[in-house]
């Protein structure tokens, strides 16, 4: 096997993995979301790091003695995938931020001050989304709670699809579900004919790994496990779509589609010989 700069190798007659923009480090939300390209919210591929000077990523205790090849003959450690495991988190929030992306959503949406732990966050959600539908606003989402800087309470990153989505709408919603009325919501501008397929795992951000010599989950993944109650995201019925608005199943189906979209499909065990 052949190394790659980015921490991984190559079958010696198996392509290379080239590094290209989007291997960008973590940055804040733009303003305007681009129809195509690479933004802040698109990351590396399942292999690669953020950017150059990030640490390769943690070996997986269970599954890291095997040797995974994906179809385009790159290698890889086997992975558990486990969003319990401090290897594969990581990993995980990748696919399933893939899978976001391959259902195009029309609007990214940040909620303020939304409680203190999931049980409270969860009961404001729901009175949320019941105020939504009294007031018509029709809206399908995929949605992560993060802790605020400094300690100072929780926010939710949102991706959505709807009708009467504006900003007015959701502070109204908000307030009345005891969350800060500051409320932001920017388009995400799509093209129906774009056939690439973005990984929008910027919510899940605090489930990248801090270095790659990890023994157990960092701080800040326990947090976000813990006041996602165990998960790395939470969807409404009807959001999960293919790229040509397709409703699908799930989040399985939607991962499958989204990583045949982008081009690595599944790893399968490596013959050496």
């Amino acid at each position: 096997m052949i190394p790659t700069p980015d921490h991984t190798t190559r079958a010696p007659n198996g392509p290379r993995h080239k590094p290209d923009a989007r291997n960008r480090p973590i940055g804040h939300v733009p303003r305007s979301l681009p129809a195509t390209g690479a933004t802040d919210l698109d990351y590396c591929s399942e292999m690669g790091t953020p950017n150059e000077s990030a640490p390769a990523w943690p070996i997986c205790p269970k599954r890291g003695h095997v040797t995974m090849r994906n179809k385009l003959g790159e290698l890889t450690t086997g992975r558990c995938l486990s969003i319990s495991c401090y290897a594969c988190i990581w990993a995980r929030a990748l696919r399933t931020g893939a899978a976001i992306g391959l259902a195009k959503p029309q609007w990214f949406i940040t909620l303020t001050q939304v409680g203190s732990g999931w049980s409270q966050i969860r009961a404001r959600m729901k009175h949320l989304n019941k105020t939504l539908n009294r007031a018509r606003v029709s809206m399908e989402s995929a949605w992560h709670v993060e802790a605020n800087p400094q300690a100072t309470g929780h926010h939710v990153h949102m991706w959505a699809h709807g009708r009467g989505v504006t900003a007015d709408s959701l502070s109204a919603a908000a307030a009345s579900a005891d969350m800060g009325h500051v409320v932001h919501v920017e388009h995400v501008r799509q093209r129906q004919h774009d056939a690439e397929v973005r990984t929008l795992a910027y919510g899940m951000k605090a489930c990248q790994p801090p270095a790659s010599d990890l023994t157990a989950l960092w701080p800040e993944a326990r947090e976000y496990l813990d006041v996602n109650g165990g998960h790395l995201v939470h969807t409404s019925r009807g959001f999960w779509r293919d790229g040509t608005g397709q409703l699908l199943s799930g989040v399985r189906e939607a991962t499958t589609l989204a990583r045949a979209a982008q081009g690595r499909g599944e790893w399968v065990l490596h013959d050496a010989a």
